[in-house]
């Protein structure tokens, strides 16, 4: 009986979108050294993308399972919250929604001139908002709860907080960098990993 074939399993470019890398994926680049290094330190793995021929620079960093859980209970008491009705109701979709995209977006920066002109810290105000938000649930006081709302609303959609970039453009890069993030994880599933493992 001949030996059936095994066609390499291809997975998603965050480049192009399209299956083009075969599993094992061999990666060779600063990004490596970036993600071993973050391992190693122990904090998150992060990385800058340029736009716009450099003029934009985002860096965008993992977010880690105590910043994953206080934003997914923020949010979850938010939208209990919008189903109440309370005051500001109509901004929570939104205000989830930036919370959500810009979590893990440590800094935007613009340049002219390869001069930095201006920059922008998302993360900081999500994360500081996030908490301030969940010490307010836990009293679970409707009028400080409502305050603050309010507060994180006029916070977290200023563009003083998010940068004039179009949130399409941000996620495009967070979007990006959670595929490079999975395919560095997957990248340590090498020959040295399946070495001496017999799958029959």
């Amino acid at each position: 009986m001949a030996e059936e074939k095994k066609e390499p399993v291809k997975i998603k470019c965050p480049c192009c979108g399209e299956l083009t890398l075969t599993q094992p994926v061999d990666v060779k680049s600063v990004v490596l050294d970036e993600y071993m290094a973050a391992i190693i330190a122990g904090v998150p793995f992060s990385h800058t993308y340029g736009l716009h021929n450099g003029a934009v620079k985002i860096t965008v960093e993992s977010i880690n399972r105590e910043q994953s859980v206080l934003m997914s209970n923020v949010i979850k008491r938010l939208e209990l919250y919008k189903k109440s009705g309370g005051p500001n109701s109509d901004y929570i979709d939104e205000l989830c929604g930036v919370i959500r995209l810009y979590f893990g977006v440590t800094s935007i920066e613009m340049y002219r001139d390869k001069q930095l002109t201006k920059s922008y810290t998302p993360s900081e105000v999500m994360r500081s908002q996030a908490e301030l938000l969940a010490k307010a649930f836990s009293t679970g006081d409707l009028s400080t709860i409502s305050e603050t709302i309010a507060t994180a609303i006029k916070e977290c959609l200023s563009e003083e907080a998010l940068s004039p970039l179009h949130d399409a453009a941000v996620r495009t890069i967070v979007v990006t960098h959670s595929d490079v993030y999975n395919i560095l994880m997957q990248a340590g599933f090498d020959e040295n990993f399946w070495e001496g493992i017999e799958l029959a």
